[in-house]
């Protein structure tokens, strides 16, 4: 089975490195997994993500993710963009984006670049049910414009869903939507109950319907195999076999002031997992010395003293309330899977 069977991201070779460059937004998710805002939190300038990127040890970076928030109200994300290619192979650098501030002129510069991938994020099936999710009243043909945009300039365009009670029942139109408007990927995920996710319970699809809403994505996998590529996390059974959860060793997550933490789901569900210094203070080496880096290696090492099978970590801190749980998809003995 898989390495990333029990994770949240695509793992490679090397390591995954995700960024969240601010916490500003300029829509209004019901979801959002980082609380973001029109006012944001503490970011960091310019100048300091440049001493930051120089404090990354030299690794074979094989991944990095510029997220928010959105990425794009930063006046200096080209520039950052631009910073992250001196330090990481340009293909290996990837971002997301709502698309709201996509237009032809930032779609030609973004080319130029060589980037790997543009994640565009839509949650609506039509632009009523993308604005129930995000705010805007264009917040369904902003996403459909910057596939469109990008897509036309040569850039490699991944469509990422969040399944919800609103469009759960609407998958297979995703997968419509992304191949008439460029995308290469279309990505589901399952919403995952942190940030405003956390309090907006009525947002959740029941578990019960878990394994279907597997299948029916397979279904859709196999339908649009000649049309577009169909991509998914953790909808498949974890059993002993599976790999053991990477945080803190092939991923690694930074928030916009710098605090480092072993990944980004990890963090939201347990926030005590950060760092102390500050990327742009302190060497990574010396950073993932930390406690919490240190921590996830125990509690990994726990379960597997204890027997309770591989597992995302974060997936068994918010569904079970510990660390020790099994992991809702361990199989004939996680929650969602008896």
């Amino acid at each position: 089975m898989a390495l990333d069977t029990t994770c949240l991201f695509t793992l490679t070779d090397s390591l995954r490195f995700i960024w969240e460059l601010t916490h500003r937004c300029n829509e209004s998710c019901i979801h959002c997994c980082a609380n973001a805002s029109a006012r944001g939190d503490e970011e960091l300038s310019t100048g300091q993500i440049k001493q930051a990127f120089g404090n990354l040890a030299e690794r074979d970076w094989g991944s990095f993710y510029a997220s928010g928030g959105e990425p794009m109200v930063r006046e200096d994300f080209l520039e950052l963009l631009q910073i992250a290619s001196t330090h990481i192979p340009s293909r290996n650098i990837n971002f997301a984006t709502n698309g709201k501030a996509i237009t032809p002129r930032f779609a030609k510069q973004v080319a130029g670049l060589n980037l790997g991938t543009a994640l565009v994020s839509l949650d609506g099936y039509n632009p009523e049910t993308a604005k129930l999710f995000r705010g805007p009243q264009t917040a369904y043909n902003d996403a459909v414009n910057a596939m469109r945009l990008l897509s036309e300039e040569g850039i490699r365009v991944r469509l990422g869903v969040v399944i919800w009670a609103g469009n759960y029942q609407h998958l297979e139109d995703f997968a419509r939507i992304g191949y008439e408007n460029g995308a290469h990927t279309v990505f589901f995920n399952w919403l995952m109950p942190v940030g405003r996710a956390g309090t907006n319970s009525n947002l959740q699809v029941s578990p019960s319907l878990y394994l279907p809403i597997a299948q029916e994505i397979l279904d859709i996998k196999s339908q649009y195999s000649s049309r577009v590529e169909i991509g998914y996390h953790r909808f498949g059974l974890i059993s002993a076999n599976s790999g053991e959860c990477q945080a803190g060793r092939r991923i690694l997550h930074c928030l916009p002031d710098g605090t480092v933490t072993p990944c980004s789901w990890l963090y939201k569900a347990d926030p005590t997992m950060a760092s102390r210094k500050k990327l742009h203070e302190a060497p990574l080496d010396e950073i993932l010395q930390e406690e919490p880096f240190c921590n996830v290696q125990r509690i990994i090492d726990q379960r597997r003293q204890k027997g309770v099978g591989p597992g995302c970590l974060a997936v068994c801190k918010l569904f079970t309330g510990s660390y020790m749980g099994y992991d809702p998809l361990y199989d004939g003995k996680g929650a969602w899977v008896r």
